[in-house]
C-alpha cells in the first residue's frame, strides 16, 4: 500500500511491465501444399521458421504426425534430418528451415464432392512462442500425369512504387497437354 488509509482516498501500487523481449513463431508457407505429384516420384520442399517477435525464439521440438493414414500404409511425408540438435536459438528477425519430402504411394481416390483424396500431416513445432506450439498443416496427392504448373516470373525489383505497371512473366508455366 501506498500513501495513507482514510475515508477520502484508498490506492494500490501494481507493478506492470510490458511484453518485453517476447518470442514470436511465423512460418512459410503456413500450409504446406505439394498439390499433384507423380506417384513414386520424390518432392522435398522447405518451411522457413522466422522468429517475428524482439525475444529469441526457442524451438524445443520439431514432429510431423500422419493424419488418416492406412493401416499398413507407408507414411508419404517424411521429415528431413538437420545438421544441429535441438532445441534451436532463433534470434529477432532470423530463419531457420525445416525439410519436409512427399513421395505419393498411390493415385488419389475422390471423395463424395468428387475432390481428390489428399495425403495429410501435421508439423508441429515446439516453442517458446508468446502464443505457444505452431502446426503447419501438410498436404498433397498422388497422380498418374504431371499436373499442370503455373510459373509466375517477374524482373523487376521487389519494392515498387504505387501507380507503377508491372509486367508478369508466365512463359514458363506448363500445362499436361503442353497448351499454356
Amino acid at each position: 500500500w501506498r500513501g495513507e488509509v482514510d475515508q477520502v482516498s484508498l490506492s494500490l501500487v501494481v507493478k506492470l511491465s510490458a511484453n518485453q523481449e517476447t518470442p514470436c513463431i511465423a512460418t512459410q508457407p503456413k500450409t504446406l501444399d505439394y498439390g499433384g505429384k507423380v506417384v513414386g516420384d520424390t518432392i522435398l520442399r522447405d518451411v522457413a521458421i522466422t522468429s517475428c517477435g524482439d525475444g529469441e525464439l526457442r524451438i524445443d521440438g520439431v514432429q510431423l504426425t500422419m493424419v488418416d493414414l492406412k493401416e499398413g500404409a507407408e507414411a508419404p511425408f517424411i521429415l528431413k534430418e538437420w545438421d544441429e540438435p535441438l532445441p534451436w536459438l532463433i534470434a529477432p528477425g532470423e530463419t531457420r528451415v525445416v525439410a519436409v519430402q512427399y513421395t505419393p504411394e498411390e493415385v488419389a481416390g475422390l471423395d463424395e464432392e468428387g475432390d481428390r483424396l489428399r495425403d495429410r500431416a501435421t508439423l508441429l513445432l515446439k516453442t517458446n512462442a508468446f502464443d505457444g506450439d505452431h502446426l503447419v498443416s501438410v498436404r498433397g496427392f498422388g497422380v498418374l500425369d504431371a499436373c499442370p504448373e503455373a510459373v509466375i516470373e517477374f524482373a523487376g525489383s521487389p519494392s515498387v512504387p504505387a501507380a507503377t505497371s508491372v509486367l508478369f512473366q508466365g512463359g514458363a508455366s506448363w500445362s499436361i497437354d503442353g497448351a499454356i
